[in-house]
């Protein structure tokens, strides 16, 4: 389950009754080009490859326009196990 903030959802011409609450409807926006670098990054980042979630990716605007971002995000819950079971994170607009 991911929960899309109203503000996010309206920075890309969307009520947030529009978008499902789900990672699929984030991947479907990610730029077909830009979206293996965004899930390596994404995964690095979960597998504890690397520090820091960030990449840098296109998002479809309900509009269908692309609007050019930065992906930034952190584990804040794990599991026993010390899987990740929740992240938040911000998409900063580059326009």
């Amino acid at each position: 389950k991911v929960l899309f903030s109203i503000g996010w959802c309206n920075s890309l011409g969307y009520e947030v009754d529009e978008v499902s609450p789900q990672f699929k409807t984030w991947e479907n926006m990610v730029h077909p080009e830009d979206l293996s670098q965004t899930l390596s990054q994404l995964n690095a980042y979960l597998e504890g490859k690397i520090s820091v979630y960030v990449a840098r990716n296109r998002l479809q605007m309900k509009n269908g326009k692309w609007r050019s971002n930065i992906d930034a995000g952190r584990v804040i819950e794990r599991d026993e196990k010390n899987n990740p079971t929740k992240m938040e994170g911000v998409d900063i607009s580059l326009e």
